[in-house]
């Protein structure tokens, strides 16, 4: 009798598990996917700062 119980805990326990891991699951791919849907800044700004010459890189 108390291996059943023991199993049946067990069995519970693993849904349980998997319920929750389902829920993170769900609840990141809803975040990343508001995130993505709200667009991402345009990176042209930086990427001119990163290749833009400087006195520094004409002494090189």
């Amino acid at each position: 009798m108390n291996e059943l119980i023991g199993i049946a805990i067990l069995i519970a326990t693993l849904f349980g598990g998997t319920l929750v891991a389902e829920k993170i699951y769900s609840a990141t791919r809803r975040a990343a996917l508001t995130k993505a849907a709200t667009g991402l800044p345009s990176l042209s700004p930086f990427a001119a700062s990163l290749t833009k010459k400087t006195k520094d890189s004409d002494r090189n």
